[in-house]
């Protein structure tokens, strides 16, 4: 693909990406794919789009981010027919033997409306709308690491409230004993109380 192509298919796509929150003519599923690093690990991944206006169209896919040199896609401009709801789609992730950097890695999946007389989106400056399917790669920290999410339900003046803590094991050993310990702070930072969650392994 030569230079000026490229360009001209960047600005649809930051374009598209604009819109997407206005219109929702077309959806894409899942939103997220989350897969832990394995060496050389080749996975077919499917998705879906929605044709929610029920109207013909045409959508141009691409893929971008750090691990779009490890994925392939299978189809790059597809149709719909006023008469399809929805189409499955798959692509290739090949991942190489190593990702030095630990932590999450991403490539979006991203599906773009073009009008319907267009054959080629290096051809267009315009866009109309865009959605993302995210594919996270998780790469595990050497040795001991976890990351944890405390959740808390909605509640009233003196009733119970129920927290939940979660937490997850991003490193290379288990954790054979994880516990939590949560503070609850008053209106001037003065601590009221604290808990301690049960222990777990993980």
């Amino acid at each position: 693909m030569n230079k000026p192509i490229t360009k001209k298919i960047v600005l649809i796509l930051l374009l598209a990406i604009i819109f997407t929150n206005i219109v929702n003519a077309i959806g894409i599923s899942p939103g997220s794919v989350t897969i832990n690093f394995r060496p050389d690990l080749e996975q077919e991944i499917k998705f879906k789009i929605y044709n929610n206006e029920k109207k013909e169209m045409k959508v141009f896919f691409n893929v971008d981010g750090e691990l779009s040199n490890y994925i392939t896609l299978h189809n790059t401009i597809v149709d719909f027919a006023s008469n399809e709801e929805s189409k499955t789609f798959t692509y290739n992730l090949k991942l190489p033997k190593e990702i030095e950097k630990p932590g999450k890695h991403e490539a979006r999946i991203i599906a773009v409306e073009l009008p319907k007389d267009i054959e080629a989106p290096g051809t267009y400056i315009g866009a109309r709308v865009g959605v993302i399917s995210i594919l996270e790669v998780q790469v595990p920290y050497p040795g001991l690491y976890a990351e944890t999410e405390l959740q808390i339900s909605e509640s009233q003046p003196e009733k119970p409230a129920t927290f939940i803590m979660k937490a997850y094991n991003y490193g290379t050993e288990d954790i054979k004993n994880a516990q939590a310990t949560i503070d609850i702070l008053g209106p001037t930072n003065e601590r009221i109380t604290t808990i301690q969650t049960n222990s777990k392994s993980i």
